[in-house]
């Protein structure tokens, strides 16, 4: 019998902006986070454990909040370390990933802590990753209809997906600024132009569905990645831009599954 699929939870984000850890914060009616959710909807989708990538000092924290989490799915944690100073914050979505190496020998879907993705997307996950070998480099993705994730208190920044005839993806731009007004969904540039959207286009929220294929990989990406910017205390050795990487040396596919959670 196959291994039940794995959850990595990437929660080691500083939340500089936001002015504390928000992976805790309660927004449920009894408290829950929106981890809370996430992780439920996954244990009732067959996922059989959940590692968070987290802070080392954060480890307490998560214990408390997650005890109740281990009667129905399995609870590891992967710490991010940073890197000698003048280093002030975690290496990016590629080096927190790699933290888990260790963690995790099944297939797996990696998710953001602080996004919120809807029950049917993990099950939409587990039944991609149920046919996935865990040397496979046959990967997938969440796509998210564009209009379904934005808010209405301001512009975001997401990664629009093409992909070609058979649904794998091809690239993903990154659009910082995009606006919904009075009906119209815009990308705004810095340079004052703008670019009407339809709303209709597959958007990456950062669920991938994944092997620990990608885990030889990605130690060779880090290395290159420190060769070029080891000294830099801001560059981000970025997950979505490595796959992008492996699908372009055809080394790996990345097949998107059109999702839509209202």
């Amino acid at each position: 019998m196959s291994k039940k699929p794995a959850l990595v939870v990437l929660a080691a984000g500083m939340a500089s902006r936001y002015g504390s850890p928000k992976q805790l914060d309660a927004v449920g009616p009894h408290g829950e986070g929106i981890i809370d959710y996430s992780v439920f909807d996954a244990a009732r989708a067959g996922f059989g454990k959940v590692v968070f990538v987290i802070k080392e000092q954060s480890a307490d924290s998560f214990d408390a909040a997650f005890m109740q989490l281990r009667q129905n799915i399995d609870v590891e944690y992967a710490f991010q370390d940073r890197l000698p100073p003048p280093r002030q914050k975690p290496w990016g979505t590629g080096h927190a990933l790699l933290s888990a190496a260790d963690k995790v020998s099944e297939p797996f879907a990696m998710i953001n802590a602080d996004d919120y993705y809807g029950q049917s997307a993990f099950v939409s996950a587990a039944k991609f990753l149920a046919d996935r070998k865990s040397n496979s480099l046959e990967f997938g993705m969440l796509g998210y209809a564009l209009r379904d994730t934005l808010s209405p208190h301001g512009s975001v920044s997401r990664g629009l997906c093409n992909a070609d005839e058979q649904g794998k993806l091809v690239s993903i731009v990154e659009h910082t600024k995009i606006v919904s007004e009075k009906g119209d969904i815009v990308s705004l540039h810095d340079d004052g132009s703008s670019i009407q959207l339809t709303g209709s286009e597959p958007t990456s929220m950062n669920f991938w569905l994944l092997t620990p294929a990608i885990f030889s990989h990605l130690r060779g990406g880090l290395e290159r990645f420190l060769e070029s910017f080891g000294d830099s205390e801001k560059e981000e050795f970025v997950l979505p831009n490595f796959i992008g990487e492996l699908i372009d040396q055809q080394i790996a596919s990345v097949a998107v599954l059109g999702h839509s959670d209202t």
